[in-house]
């Protein structure tokens, strides 16, 4: 108990409990992506919630036009599993 004879809470906050999955990827962001046809016309923009993988980021084989690639969608098991 605390000064105020409350009881701390007893789970940790989501924050809390991905803090070792931080380490590898971003927060959560929202970014947009465009689309490009065959003629490298822009089609759409596509404005997707997701992490960054931050170890494929740095890597040169998703620079530029590829790094939709080190954007991953998933949640905490698909980040887990991406490790």
């Amino acid at each position: 108990m605390d000064a105020l004879g409350e009881l701390p809470p007893s789970r940790p906050t989501k924050k809390e409990s991905v803090r070792d999955l931080l380490t590898i990827f971003s927060d959560t962001v929202k970014v947009k992506f465009t689309v490009k046809d065959d003629d490298n016309e822009v089609v759409a923009v596509q404005t997707l919630k997701g992490r960054w993988c931050l170890v494929c980021r740095e890597d040169p084989k998703f620079a530029g036009s590829a790094c939709r690639g080190a954007f991953k969608l998933g949640g905490n098991s698909s980040c887990r599993q991406h490790i």
